[in-house]
């Protein structure tokens, strides 16, 4: 193996000729000497202390002369030398790079090329001006040479230098200047992508830590602000507040895709047409028509459930509430091929709004990623299973007394429904009843699971005030406790976690400007865990509805179907359908989770309880 303990410098060379790439140290970088006399150089070199420890060091002997040189210049003569410099070190020679040699070596008094791997200023540095050391790794003024290659050391040095770059960049964006009176802007807000990986993160517990001093707090999704409200008083305002101040924000957007104009999405005057439109068919008459179609599904789906055969709640559900809405809202011929369809497209639909509604630019929507094609593809399914079932059903409309059939004979100002309209308030209903009243029931059952007593007071209840006998709409006045704990169940869990409204104008919340355009948005879910309005939030407690503890309760602290204009429509039926369904399913079974599963919260359009296996047992007095 050829000797490499050659000097780093020749003093004895001509003046100004700098030192050959090839004989500097491995991972330095080679320096020129001062064009001064080189005398006078290596006498202010020797006061260096690094240059004081470089004479016991191998590679420091004193330098032979020029002519015993040439042949190591030469890679015929020394197949140690190339063009790009000397060949690599090998395990155990004294300039290796390896984790075992590293540590000498940024010792200065070991080694004086340690000065390159440090942060700090070279003391030449402080030398005068006349004459510069050559020392290794620093250029003629004394200032370390940093490249890539250069060291492992600069792997650490360039993330230290971007860790810095970054903060300076988050701190700027976090004391910018703010126009006078907007919302303060959320600690912790990251270039591009805002606040969005915290959201993402856990959205229920990054929600709930939103500061409530201000009651109003800039949060960013990419380079998009959203103005979080965490007053419950003003998020009644916003929703019931001046007519045209606000129209539908940016999941309503998004939604729109398969909602078309529906009541859901539709605004201003549309809004109120349709609404008016619609409330016939939730009028209480009808209500009792669809209860009984209700008890008869749940009984069917129910009774086919086997003893101690674990299943996932929520799927089954979901179901359930399909069947439930197809069978109301289609003839009984049409119901069955229009769930089927249902059931194939919905999770494509569900996945497209809520991606869509988080991506921090908006050009990605238009990305052909598969969760956008999936969501394409659903959307047209179901567009067009309902336009087929309408046609179907309008070829004969007599005594039909479906929901969809009320639909179609609506009259407005013998204005009636269009096919377009009619087709966007039938996916509106598919969509969002099936959704919220299946995560709810889901989630109801899960909370009786986890406390016995409040299973068996419910059970007391309806076998007491039931009998063996099916329930009926007139029964519902008669059971206060169930109703109490439905109530319950939607506080603890309501399945909304985030909605908006967009600022048509320049407008003030709060004490606070939202400018024009601006995204307000809310979340129910941590709204109605707020420890200032209830107490022991986290708690599932019926009782709390009976004793007169939410007596004197704001009426802005629990809007479980939301207020003002855009209140849901089929209020009424989702709780007719969630009584009907719990009536049913606590007589005669007993549902217990499933050893070794750990239900969590995940939000999606709705907060879907994730890993609700549960096992049915019957009852023995069913």
């Amino acid at each position: 193996m050829p000797d490499r303990s050659l000097p780093t410098h020749f003093p004895s060379g001509p003046p100004g000729r700098p030192t050959p790439h090839w004989r500097r140290s491995p991972g330095r970088s080679g320096t020129r000497p001062s064009s001064r006399s080189p005398g006078r150089s290596l006498a202010r070199t020797a006061s260096h202390p690094a240059a004081s420890a470089a004479a016991r060091l191998p590679w420091s002997s004193p330098p032979p002369s020029r002519t015993d040189l040439v042949p190591r210049y030469r890679p015929a003569v020394n197949r140690g030398f190339t063009r790009a410099g000397p060949a690599a070190p090998e395990p155990g020679d004294p300039r290796c790079c390896s984790r075992q040699r590293l540590a000498p070596r940024l010792d200065p008094a070991l080694n004086p090329n340690a000065w390159h791997l440090s942060s700090t200023r070279c003391p030449a540095r402080t030398l005068s001006s006349g004459s510069r050391p050559p020392v290794p790794g620093h250029n003629r003024r004394g200032l370390s040479v940093v490249r890539a290659e250069d060291s492992v050391m600069n792997v650490h040095y360039l993330a230290r230098k971007a860790r810095r770059f970054m903060a300076g960049v988050v701190q700027l964006s976090e004391h910018r200047d703010r126009p006078e009176g907007e919302p303060p802007v959320l600690a912790g807000r990251l270039p591009l992508v805002g606040h969005l990986p915290k959201l993402l993160k856990n959205p229920l517990a990054f929600l709930a830590s939103l500061p409530k001093e201000d009651e109003v707090t800039t949060v960013f999704i990419g380079g998009q602000p959203i103005y979080f409200l965490t007053s419950h008083r003003l998020v009644r305002s916003l929703l019931t507040g001046k007519s045209g101040a606000f129209t539908r924000g940016l999941v309503f957007e998004k939604a729109a895709k398969v909602f078309g104009q529906g009541i859901i999405v539709s605004d201003g005057e549309q809004h109120h047409r349709n609404r008016r439109l619609i409330q016939p068919a939730f009028h209480q008459s009808k209500i009792e028509h669809y209860v009984e179609i209700m008890r008869s599904v749940v009984e069917k789906r129910t009774g086919a459930w086997e003893a101690g055969q674990p299943f996932t709640l929520n799927a089954e559900t979901y179901e359930t509430a399909v069947e439930v809405l197809t069978r109301t809202l289609f003839r009984s011929d049409l119901a069955d091929r229009a769930a089927g369809n249902v059931k194939r497209a919905f999770p494509g639909i569900v996945a497209g709004i809520s991606a869509q509604a988080l991506y921090p630019f908006p050009w990605m929507e238009k990305l052909p990623l598969p969760v956008n094609r999936r969501y394409e593809r659903s959307a047209a399914l179901f567009h067009d299973v309902v336009k087929a079932v309408i046609a179907e059903q309008r070829k004969n409309p007599a005594q039909d007394d479906s929901l969809l059939g009320t639909l179609i004979s609506a009259r407005d100002e013998d204005n009636a429904f269009s096919e377009e309209q009619l087709r966007d308030e039938t996916v509106t209903m598919l969509i969002a009843g099936a959704e919220t009243v299946s995560t709810t029931l889901a989630w109801f059952f899960h909370e009786l699971a986890r406390h016995p007593e409040v299973e068996q007071r419910l059970v007391d209840e309806l076998q007491t005030r039931l009998g063996d006998r099916p329930i009926s709409f007139q029964d519902f006045r008669q059971l206060p406790y169930t109703a109490a704990a439905i109530n319950e169940a939607v506080r603890l869990h309501h399945p909304n976690w985030f909605l908006s409204r967009r600022a048509v104008s320049s407008v003030t919340l709060g004490g606070h400007r939202i400018p024009a355009g601006g995204e307000v948005a809310f979340s129910p879910s941590t709204m109605n865990r707020d420890p200032e309005v209830f107490d022991d939030p986290l708690r599932f407690d019926p009782d709390r509805w009976l004793d007169g503890r939410t007596d004197d309760l704001p009426r802005s602290a629990y809007m479980p179907f939301g207020v003002g204009r855009h209140k849901c429509v089929g209020d009424t039926y989702a709780l007719a359908e969630l009584t009907v369904s719990i009536a049913c399913i606590a007589r005669r079974w007993k549902l217990t989770h499933q050893p070794g599963k750990r239900v969590r919260e995940v939000p999606w359009t709705t907060v879907q309880p994730a890993d609700l296996v549960m096992v049915a047992q019957p009852r023995r007095n069913a």
